[in-house]
């Protein structure tokens, strides 16, 4: 900006300020509910014993945690770039890198365990009409030596 003003966010609709409790309970309510994603089908998914009608409330429930977390993401985000200075600010960025890592690590054993199950389940799977709404990707494995080429088509969720 020409004047030299910094860009001012009006983050109220996300969060009232960092030590916002609301924000807390957000964080507390991604572990609680993505460790019930994992009891809940982790295991299941490799060992194709999961319906196309379970496996998109899978899906959806990733869905739901994946946009609590973009509230958080956004918020610390634009706090951080309008005062990063701020011990707080700084405080709440870091903890909120540290969430993203936590769900990642926690819920890649959905795409995990897709990609284990046979092709013919697979295909069964997606050409439901349930999961209608998540063929969009599609990609493949092939193993050649030590080096992997995509070449068998699967339609995978990201």
């Amino acid at each position: 900006m020409s004047d030299g003003k910094l860009v001012q966010w009006d983050l109220t609709r996300l969060y009232g300020s960092p030590d916002d409790p609301s924000l807390e309970e957000d964080i507390r309510i991604l572990i609680s509910e993505s460790d019930k994603l994992i009891k809940d089908f982790k295991g299941r998914i490799q060992t194709e014993s999961v319906k196309a009608s379970e496996l998109k409330i899978a899906i959806e429930r990733e869905e739901d945690l994946m946009n609590r977390f973009l509230r958080l993401s956004m918020f610390s985000f634009l706090s951080h770039s309008t005062d990063s200075k701020e011990p707080a600010v700084q405080k709440l960025l870091r903890k909120i890198d540290d969430l993203e890592s936590q769900l990642e690590s926690k819920l890649l054993f959905l795409k995990l365990e897709l990609s284990k199950v046979s092709e013919d389940f697979f295909n069964s799977l997606m050409n439901s009409n349930e999961l209608a709404d998540y063929r969009i990707i599609s990609i493949s494995f092939e193993l050649k030596g030590s080096t992997c080429f995509l070449s068998r088509k699967k339609e995978l969720w990201f």
